[in-house]
């Protein structure tokens, strides 16, 4: 009996404690309460693409998040075709990710217009952009299972790649001699969130998956934030090769990762930036 009193104390302490919390959970709840709230659809269109997407223009866009006091961004030209390459630049803060999602079709513009192949994107499906769009984070996943099994969530069920697919994307990424040298090829566990890879693999292995899509268009979140300089232009120079054929958007701090015929985007900062169309980088605001 003693010693049941005794460890009753702990249930009864962990209770007042998790009372003496209600009031900041409840502070964090408010904080976060916009978070929370459903967001309303980018694309509700109908519309598709019939054929390739071979060009992407913006027109005056300005993007805003749900709930929030101001733009992110406003002002923003561009356009981009097949083959080429529209570099995202400026500092952390100015949008340039948030860009990226409003082109992905996840965040609806606050004013401005963006199209492909001069249809607003609004006015498309959202299934049928979701398949011509391949976007490749700065921390994308890889899933603990195997290299083919990470790669096979490229497509859709019933298109899935072949063998010889694979091990050609996976060259095209730079990791030919990695599957080379693996006991178990393409079948080779990559364990939790990749810890079998180094860093520079773990990000190949997401750029093969997005260069394994169907997509025509390419959007690339940093990916080689966290790469030395060899393995980044090595990797760099190796997505460059394999995505003659599509639209690429990358976002980088890399000086190193633009070439002269890129067309650039410059950010300022928070809700007020302004950027052009150009062979040569342009910031104005």
């Amino acid at each position: 009996v003693a010693l049941l009193s005794l460890a009753a104390l702990e249930p009864v302490a962990g209770l007042v404690a998790a009372a003496q919390r209600v009031p900041a959970l409840r502070a964090a709840l408010r904080r976060i309460a916009p978070v929370l709230r459903p967001t309303p659809p980018a694309l509700t269109g109908d519309r598709d693409v019939p054929f390739q997407v071979r060009t992407i223009e913006v027109d005056a866009l300005a993007a805003r998040y749900p709930g929030a006091a101001g733009d992110v961004f406003t002002g923003i030209d561009a356009r981009v075709g097949v083959g080429e390459w529209l570099v995202v630049d400026g500092p952390s803060g100015a949008g340039k990710s948030t860009l990226l999602s409003v082109l992905m079709g996840a965040l609806r513009p606050a004013s401005g217009e963006v199209r492909a192949n001069g249809v607003p994107l609004p006015d498309l499906s959202p299934e049928n952009w979701r398949d011509r769009v391949a976007w490749c984070p700065q921390d994308a996943h890889v899933f603990d299972s195997t290299l083919r099994g990470n790669l096979l969530l490229a497509r859709r069920a019933g298109d899935a790649p072949t063998d010889a697919e694979l091990r050609s994307t996976l060259e095209r990424a730079g990791l030919a001699r990695l599957v080379a040298e693996l006991p178990g090829g393409l079948d080779s566990r990559v364990g939790p969130a990749g810890t079998a890879l180094s860093g520079g693999e773990r990000q190949r292995l997401a750029v093969a998956r997005a260069l394994l899509s169907r997509a025509d268009v390419l959007l690339l979140d940093e990916p080689s934030a966290h790469l030395d300089a060899p393995t980044a232009e090595d990797m760099m120079t190796d997505i460059r090769r394999s995505s003659r054929d599509r639209i690429t958007v990358l976002v980088s701090h890399r000086p190193a990762d633009r070439r002269a015929d890129d067309r650039i985007v410059g950010l300022q900062g928070p809700a007020g930036a302004v950027a052009a169309e150009a062979r040569e980088p342009i910031i104005a605001g």
